[in-house]
């Protein structure tokens, strides 16, 4: 599973912000569930997702 920063992998497109940040950790966290049959990874997303809005405050510079 990976978070997606704004400027941290080359080619990607820029995340508009923390809801589309959110949006892809939620994809990311439905494809690892999926590639591993099973929902313990859920317990990791949700303190991914919990956490998102704390790395926002934590360092500005991520989300713009």
């Amino acid at each position: 599973m990976r978070v997606r920063f704004l400027h941290r992998v080359p080619g990607e497109p820029k995340l508009g912000g923390i809801d589309e940040l959110k949006a892809q950790i939620a994809a990311d966290i439905r494809t690892a569930e999926n590639f591993f049959g099973c929902k313990s990874i859920k317990n990791i997303s949700n303190i991914l997702l919990s956490d998102v809005w704390t790395l926002h405050t934590f360092n500005g510079n991520i989300f713009y």
